[in-house]
């Protein structure tokens, strides 16, 4: 074997492997399923010309697709998209752990809860003395900048001094430690309720001479966490 022949022989080998180059006519291949049948793109049909009809539209779908379909324009991230949990500008991803797609929520603030407080004197007292503080200016600003809040609250929102205003409304958070004990006490509290209720119905049939039945507590029996 001469030089040059080995030349191109060792240029070939460190080539790297392309993919093969898939062409219309090669996608949605028809698969055999027994009796007649075929099954294209996950559906099966019951004879050969169906399945051939059904991948004729399936390309032409694709065409028109590729002609005039969606494109995604420069500098946009599809992902940020989940953080609209409900299609409200009001909506504060802050409290929330995860996202609709089920991942975890990069904006949930482990130390806050957000609320929004009417803007007038008697509702802010109101949170305030169970806890609540205003967000100013500075503090969301940090957060858009950390990526923990939706950069749109800047525009959003109004300043009105160092406070942060939509329309009547003014955003406000609370520790989560906090919160969290508010929710234990009302659970506390709705329990408590309960079993007087509970003692009060057992009271009754006692009196009544009604006979009970202690069925115990199964492997059903509710476990709520807060």
């Amino acid at each position: 074997m001469s030089e040059s022949t080995e030349q191109v022989t060792a240029k070939a080998a460190e080539a790297p492997a392309q993919a093969p180059v898939t062409t219309p006519d090669e996608k949605y291949p028809l698969k055999h399923k027994g009796f007649g049948r075929y099954e294209v793109d996950g559906v099966t049909y019951e004879s050969k010309e169906a399945a051939l009809q059904a991948r004729k539209l399936l390309l032409e779908r694709d065409a028109l697709e590729a002609e005039v379909g969606d494109v995604i324009p420069p500098g946009v991230k599809i992902h940020e998209r989940v953080l609209e949990f409900r299609g409200s500008i009001l909506e504060v991803p802050m409290n929330e752990v995860y996202l609709p797609d089920g991942s975890i929520n990069p904006m949930y603030d482990r130390a806050w809860v957000y609320a929004w407080a009417a803007y007038n004197g008697t509702d802010i007292a109101d949170k305030q003395a169970k806890g609540y503080e205003i967000v100013r200016y500075e503090e969301l600003k940090e957060m858009v900048d950390n990526g923990k809040a939706p950069a749109h609250y800047l525009s959003l929102l109004r300043r009105d001094g160092d406070f942060l205003v939509y329309g009547d409304l003014i955003l406000m958070r609370v520790p989560r430690v906090r919160w969290r004990q508010w929710q234990r006490e009302k659970f506390e509290r709705a329990m408590g309720a309960f079993k007087r209720t509970e003692q009060k119905n057992l009271d009754m049939a006692d009196n009544m001479g009604v006979r009970l039945y202690d069925l115990g507590k199964g492997a059903n029996e509710l476990t709520i966490r807060l």
